[in-house]
């Protein structure tokens, strides 16, 4: 992974029991992980958009 740098956000209140309940359960080994994780699936479903939309749409589109 790259160089970290420090970033403050925040969140409700039902997002941040949410991050300490996954961090309490053993899940994750921090918050940072969390919200990592959650990006990175942000990022994958983005790029799965991305590509649905030139692979699919736009050939549709250019077949009509």
């Amino acid at each position: 992974m790259s160089a970290t740098e420090t970033l403050t956000v925040d969140l409700p209140g039902e997002y941040a029991s949410f991050v300490g309940k996954l961090v309490t359960e053993g899940g994750y080994a921090s918050p940072t992980e969390v919200v990592c994780q959650g990006l990175d699936t942000l990022r994958e479903q983005d790029e799965a958009i991305e590509l649905w939309l030139r692979e699919e749409v736009v050939a549709t589109y250019d077949r009509v």
